[in-house]
């Protein structure tokens, strides 16, 4: 009876360890999901910080554009001028068609960095919705972590129970109790224990 009350107390002991193995492994899950999220959202800061700058490049690009017109019609009216045409007819007209090309032009130019800028915005809540959803994997592997031990250590107790309790004197098996912490149910599966590991002495001693 002794040595089958000690293979009986192995096996509890493996069932317990078991659960703490399957604990750290989401632990190990958990943690991996939260680097994962400040990775996530390192991108999202870095997504943001690119969309200002392209926001910042596009009013330099036009700023340039329009220094280069404006010495191109600076130009164009000397050239008018040291030609002796007055600035009326075909010679007002290039400079009207010009001045509205460069609109068109400055109007493209605000328009293609709008572009890269949303660009970069998506890309950054792109990001921060990954976060999110690293984060929540995370908690969830937390709780899948808390539940597997939870359940290794009823197992343990019900174990113990049947294999040392009999009569009055049977160890009680708490019932699973969702609204328990993690500290409450191991608290009780420890007494559980405590009563079984006291049924294994007494059959030892028979």
């Amino acid at each position: 009876m002794c040595g089958g009350a000690i293979i009986t107390g192995i096996g509890i002991a493996g069932q317990i360890m078991g659960g703490f193995g399957e604990k750290a492994q989401y632990d190990a899950q958990a943690a991996a999901y939260k680097a994962n999220a400040r990775v996530s959202e390192q991108n999202a800061q870095l997504a943001r910080a690119q969309a200002e700058q392209a926001g910042e490049m596009g009013k330099w690009e036009e700023q340039q554009f329009r220094k280069d017109v404006d010495q191109q019609r600076g130009a164009q009216k000397a050239a008018v001028g040291a030609s002796g045409i007055e600035m009326t007819g075909s010679a007002a007209a290039v400079m009207d068609d010009t001045r509205s090309i460069e609109e068109e032009d400055a109007a493209m130019i605000r328009y293609n960095t709008q572009l890269r800028k949303t660009a970069f915005i998506n890309e950054g809540q792109s990001f921060m919705q990954e976060a999110s959803n690293h984060r929540h994997a995370a908690k969830s592997a937390k709780k899948a972590g808390k539940a597997a031990l939870t359940r290794s250590l009823i197992d343990a107790a019900v174990t113990g129970a049947l294999s040392f309790g009999g009569g009055s004197g049977a160890a009680k098996v708490p019932k699973p109790d969702s609204t328990l912490s993690l500290g409450s149910t191991v608290s009780k599966m420890s007494d559980t224990m405590k009563g079984a590991v006291g049924k294994m002495k007494g059959w030892g001693t028979r």
